[in-house]
């Protein structure tokens, strides 16, 4: 196993999803509760992968955007970064390792604020002019990444209703940050920018070659958008302190990470939020209900993530371990997908 990532067994991913198509639809949920007493807390719901239905058991205490707290914990748009980043590496360390690359070292800077920027640094026994080539396969196949630089709707239901969001809806913007390193395999580290304890651990289900060590890239960016929006949701003035709950869901096709099938979609789909109110007496009358969701997804810069364009770019790249001094460079690699 080059670089400790099991390419074998996501041959054998290719191959079932190749003999039957509903192997290939992977569904992950999260779940996030804002309460007057308890705070903000993210978890991470079952996975189906394929047909077979994986025990996901992850819990994270969230800061309110805006919020320092003395423990260090991330805020809803530093889970998102950390779904993005992490599947950039992820992508980026399976696509080399399955054309013979070894790497010694891989680090991600993420932020964002005016868009999304990648700072990478590779160490690597692969060429400059290769390297680039998997930079450019992780602009195509990295399923996050994806989502992120395409407009992919968000459907947000409530009791008795539904509604999808799009462009031209959302308020806010957020300034965030977050440092991810390659540990080995399918394992990341996230680390945040304000303080050293705030370390987030990523991997990958056993089933997909991880060893269950945290939750996966999808999973980190669907426990953003929940937790954004059940504290959107508490923190609006006027609302009586309730506790919100909200339940997000996406489906990713891994026939187009995989590359098994040139026409499957590659973006999450089938993305969508769940809010309810407990107790569920509690929930206010329709009318309220919906200008209060309303205006709790317009202050969510996760959910505006997925639901307008964004433009990557990787405004610093440094490699090393390379051939020679010359081949070392920096600019921009990626852009708008």
């Amino acid at each position: 196993m080059r670089n400790s990532f099991n390419t074998a067994s996501f041959s054998e991913v290719v191959h079932e999803t190749r003999t039957d198509p509903a192997e290939a639809q992977y569904r992950y949920g999260a779940e996030a509760e804002c309460s007057p007493t308890r705070g903000l807390t993210a978890r991470v719901r079952p996975a189906i992968l394929g047909t077979i239905k994986s025990a996901r058991q992850f819990e994270q205490p969230v800061a309110p955007p805006g919020v320092v707290v003395p423990t260090g914990e991330p805020t809803p748009m530093e889970l998102a970064l950390t779904g993005i980043g992490s599947c950039t590496l992820k992508t980026l360390i399976g696509g080399g390792s399955a054309r013979g690359v070894e790497f010694d070292a891989v680090r991600l800077g993420i932020e964002h604020g005016d868009g999304v920027g990648y700072a990478l640094d590779i160490e690597s026994d692969a060429s400059p002019e290769l390297v680039r080539e998997l930079i450019t396969q992780v602009k195509t196949y990295s399923p996050n990444h994806r989502t992120v630089v395409e407009a992919i709707p968000v459907t947000v239901r409530f009791p008795q209703t539904a509604a999808q969001f799009s462009a031209g809806q959302f308020s806010v913007e957020e300034s965030a940050a977050r440092r991810l390193r390659w540990i080995s395999g399918t394992q990341f580290v996230s680390e945040g920018a304000r303080d050293s304890a705030d370390v987030l651990r990523v991997d990958q289900p056993k089933q997909l070659a991880g060893v269950d060590w945290g939750p996966n890239p999808q999973e980190y960016l669907l426990m953003g958008m929940a937790a954004d929006l059940a504290n959107a949701l508490a923190k609006q003035a006027g609302v009586p302190p309730l506790t919100w709950r909200v339940r997000s869901d996406a489906r990713v096709d891994v026939r187009g990470l995989l590359q098994a099938d040139p026409a499957a979609p590659i973006p999450l789909q089938d993305v969508r939020c769940t809010v309810s109110v407990l107790p569920a007496e509690s929930v206010p009358p329709e009318a309220a209900l919906r200008t209060i969701v309303q205006e709790a997804v317009r202050r969510c810069a996760v959910i505006r993530l997925f639901a307008q364009p964004h433009r990557i770019a990787v405004s610093q790249l440094r490699l090393s371990g390379l051939a020679s001094e010359g081949d070392r460079s920096a600019g921009p690699v990626l852009a708008r997908g």
